[in-house]
């Protein structure tokens, strides 16, 4: 057995360990790990796909098998909350009986979904894929401390690291994102920004290691390459991340309901003028443009509009409530000011397909509530 072999050997013992003392484990051997699957049959343990796993025990297998090894969880990820809800029932039921557990995916564990009550993944125990010796290592760069970096078989260190960002959830490049691109930090100052979450994820993608028992980046040394190719990544997303339809929804809602708080305070003011009262002369002449280019040609002053307020962007409906002198419209006052440095960021980066941040969704559901109270005849946000 060469050195290099050697150290899957003890990563493997490790696991043997660790499942003893956690009955549930998780590790993601995507790309950065790749190879070591192969090494995975060498556990004593019953080795299984999800569809087995399942299958086996719906047709009334009882007898303990130990360790069960679950080779491809990533296909719970996505939208799928029901199937994982059977896979952690079937789970939980078979613990009961001494099985234990190794969950192995090459997908990150953001990239599965949320489900209600506890959840199979979160409650797993994480464990990380072993990094190559020093010794064993190709060449001097830091990516050769992850086994699935192999030069002589054409994967370097752009291969590599397009691999890696591929087996990332979206909330894992959004974060990326922001640090790489909208912050241009500096890989150490970056590690002090990503969540506790974000560095869980990006040690089990093998981006993240520990040095002496701080994080450190393993792309350190390729810091402008790694930038390129988390932008390609981003670029390259199609589908849609998880909960955008709620963020949307939501989103669309509360701006329908703040037009119509102001308008009806417009009214109020103004009367059957308050189209023509609310806006000043370049205003009105750039909202009928607007109107013109779009559903309305014929219109010919904001008379003729409907609602001259869904002309207007976010930004515009809070300025109009504030220059206008429309009052707190049912929402408490220090409210405004936050519900908009909150909601105009995360409207932009939907209204422009960007990947939603972690925390864009419950930040809207939050003023999503709040806004529904003070749309609300006779009451008013606490």
């Amino acid at each position: 057995m060469t050195k290099k072999d050697d150290y899957v050997a003890d990563w493997l013992r490790d696991v043997e360990s660790h499942s003893k003392r956690f009955s549930v484990l998780f590790v993601q051997l995507g790309a950065a790990h790749h190879p070591v699957r192969t090494r995975l049959s060498e556990l004593q343990a019953k080795h299984v796909t999800l569809n087995e796993y399942l299958t086996q025990s719906s047709e009334g297998e009882k007898k303990s098998s130990g360790l069960v090894v679950i080779h491809d969880v990533a296909d719970l990820a996505g939208k799928r909350q029901r199937r994982m809800g059977e896979t952690r029932a079937q789970v939980m039921a078979d613990l009961d009986r001494g099985d234990r557990f190794l969950l192995v995916s090459e997908s990150c564990r953001g990239a599965f979904p949320p489900v209600p009550g506890s959840s199979l993944i979160e409650d797993a125990k994480v464990i990380n894929g072993p990094m190559v010796p020093n010794a064993a290592r190709v060449d001097s760069q830091r990516l050769s401390g992850l086994p699935g970096y192999d030069p002589s078989n054409g994967i370097g260190r752009d291969e590599l690291l397009r691999a890696i960002l591929a087996d990332s959830d979206s909330k894992l490049l959004a974060a990326l994102e922001y640090v790489c691109w909208e912050r241009f930090e500096s890989p150490r100052s970056s590690l002090e920004i990503l969540s506790a979450q974000d560095l869980v994820d990006l040690r089990s993608s093998g981006l993240v290691q520990l040095d002496d028992g701080l994080h450190a980046w393993t792309v350190e040394d390729c810091w402008k390459e790694f930038r390129i190719a988390v932008a390609d990544a981003v670029s390259a997303m199609t589908a849609a991340p998880v909960g955008i339809e709620d963020i949307y929804r939501q989103l669309w809602e509360i701006e329908r309901m703040l037009r119509m708080m102001i308008g009806s305070a417009a009214r109020e003011t103004g009367g059957n003028h308050w189209r023509k009262s609310l806006f000043s002369a370049a205003e009105q002449e750039a909202l009928v443009e607007s109107a013109r280019r779009d559903t309305q040609p014929t219109a010919s002053s904001v008379a003729d509009l409907r609602d001259p307020l869904e002309w207007l962007t976010l930004t515009a409906l809070f300025d109009l409530r504030i220059n206008k002198q429309l009052g707190d419209l049912g929402v408490a006052k220090y409210f405004w000011p936050k519900l908009a440095s909150d909601l105009v960021p995360i409207r932009n980066r939907i209204a422009h397909n960007r990947i939603p941040r972690t925390g864009d969704q419950d930040a809207v559901r939050k003023w999503h509530t709040i806004i529904c109270r003070g749309s609300s005849p006779g009451r008013q946000s606490p």
